[in-house]
């Protein structure tokens, strides 16, 4: 899941799962090994799944797809009374058609993110930045349950009774913690209620002065707390565009 480009309100930035703690991986059930990427590890995890994943390798040639370094967001977050910088690293971004990921990823974590970007390639221009990245983390997490992938963030999967069998018990994505994530991670993508609604005008940056901060609709005002405003990302070199050619199962 951002673009390379500024303002990204309708782009999608994937922060790396498990920022704090080193990433648990799922055991080697797709025949690739934990190695950084390429064409072939991620045919041989979408090719060799259902229908659902034989689609997103159709989708794939349509796209523009580059191989990165690590890209680092940053923006400014206004917390009690004073501007914070924050960020992250993005592991993935999408703008259009064209598709971002990094090149140091693992196969499964990579292909993961794969199907995080093309849902953001696939999603309506109207949609709000926040909306987008509900949504996207939402459908990845479905799937990485799907794969017996470990869950994409903290708390992002709960247990409920199962609709065909009242006596068990299935793992769905868990919304709610997916919110909080998303809304702490894209600080200055303005949050909206799950489902859908509006988003509040965001803050674009501060005014020349440094009181107010400017917001998208062209107005301005003193800054409340959690405001954010998103500054230039750094790193996120190509390293190589993908033959589109080259996204076909055997």
């Amino acid at each position: 899941m951002t673009s390379d480009d500024l303002p990204e309100p309708q782009s999608g930035t994937r922060p790396v799962g498990c920022i704090v703690e080193p990433c648990p991986l799922a055991e080697s059930k797709h025949g690739v090994a934990d190695r950084p990427w390429d064409v072939k590890c991620i045919l041989d995890i979408f090719c060799k799944g259902d229908s659902e994943d034989k689609e997103i390798v159709k989708k794939l040639p349509r796209l523009t797809i580059h191989k990165r370094q690590a890209k680092e967001v940053h923006y400014k977050q206004y917390t009690h009374g004073k501007w914070i910088d924050g960020g992250f690293t993005s592991g993935g971004s999408a703008v259009g058609t064209t598709v971002w990921v990094n090149q140091d990823t693992n196969c499964r974590e990579a292909a993961s993110t794969f199907y995080h970007e093309v849902t953001h390639t696939d999603q309506p221009t109207s949609m709000s930045g926040s909306q987008r990245e509900y949504d996207a983390y939402t459908k990845e997490e479905r799937w990485r349950i799907k794969k017996k992938l470990p869950p994409g963030g903290p708390g992002f999967r709960k247990r409920i009774k199962d609709p065909k069998y009242p006596s068990r018990t299935v793992e769905i994505p868990n919304q709610d913690a997916i919110k909080v994530k998303v809304d702490a991670d894209y600080a200055y993508n303005p949050p909206t209620p799950i489902g859908g609604g509006p988003p509040p005008p965001s803050v674009l940056g501060l005014t020349a002065d440094g009181k107010e901060v400017r917001l998208s609709d062209g107005t301005t005002r003193p800054p409340k707390e959690k405001d954010a405003y998103r500054l230039p990302d750094t790193g996120g070199k190509i390293l190589e565009t993908i033959d589109p050619s080259k996204w076909k199962c055997p």
